[in-house]
């Protein structure tokens, strides 16, 4: 093997080597730039759905109000999956108590 051949041949290798990494930090930067959007789809009428608090409730789990097409909800999450827990009420209107029966 001649030293210019093998001279070719690293330079090929270190050039597929840039080009390889410069595709996965361009995949994780447009990854991480959608995620951050919070946006769930592209099609015209879907609602944004983002997280608005989360609070860990233990070792793997946590409770996260979202919300979804201006309405808020209380969710579970943890190793099991993810359960609604209902629907939230603005602060504002709050049933008060009248008489106290």
């Amino acid at each position: 093997m001649s030293p210019v051949g093998g001279m070719s041949e690293l330079v090929s290798v270190v050039f597929s080597l840039v080009v390889i990494l410069a595709f996965l930090l361009t995949a994780a930067y447009l990854a991480r730039r959608w995620r951050v959007t919070g946006r769930i789809g592209s099609q015209s009428g879907s609602a944004p759905i983002r997280i608005v608090a989360s609070q860990a409730v233990g070792w793997q789990s946590s409770l996260q109000i979202v919300e979804a097409d201006g309405q808020r909800f209380l969710i579970a999450a943890g190793r099991g999956g993810v359960t609604s827990i209902g629907r939230l009420t603005p602060s504002g209107s709050e049933r008060k108590s009248g008489s106290g029966t």
